[in-house]
C-alpha cells in the first residue's frame, strides 16, 4: 500500500516511473499494489500512465465518489482478470457505523469494477 502523501504533497520519490517499475518486481505473481491519488494534482495523468506501465494495463481505479482521491488497485500478473464483484453484506460482530463505511468502499469499488468490463 502507498500512501506517502505529506503536507508538501506527494514525494516526487514514490511517484517515478522507477519507483512502480520496483513495486512490479516485488510482488509476489498475482500481487496487487494499492496507491492513493489525488485526482486534483497536476501530475495525476502522469502518476496514473506510469502505474500502467509498470503493471501492463492491469489497473482498476476507483474514485473517492467526491473526484477528491483516487485509489489505484494494479496487479501483477492476472489477478484483476479474475476479480468479480459479489454480494456485498454487513460482517456479523462489525461495527454498524463501520459496517457502512466499508460498505460504501465496497460499492464504490464495485461501481469501478462494473463500469471497466465490457
Amino acid at each position: 500500500m502507498v500512501d506517502g502523501f505529506d503536507v508538501q504533497g506527494l514525494p516526487s520519490r514514490l511517484c517515478t516511473q522507477r519507483f512502480y517499475d520496483d513495486c512490479a518486481e516485488m510482488l509476489q505473481p498475482d500481487g496487487i499494489v494499492v496507491v492513493n491519488l489525488h485526482n486534483g494534482h497536476a501530475s495525476y495523468e502522469s502518476h496514473l500512465k506510469r502505474i500502467r506501465c509498470s503493471f501492463n494495463d492491469a489497473v482498476l481505479v476507483v474514485d473517492d465518489g467526491e473526484m477528491s482521491k483516487s485509489i489505484v488497485f494494479a496487479c501483477k500478473g492476472h489477478a484483476m482478470e479474475q476479480v468479480r464483484p459479489g454480494a456485498m453484506r454487513r460482517p456479523k460482530n462489525l461495527d454498524p457505523t463501520a459496517a457502512n463505511q466499508l460498505l460504501a468502499a465496497f460499492a464504490l469499488i464495485t461501481s469501478a469494477l462494473k463500469d471497466q468490463r465490457p
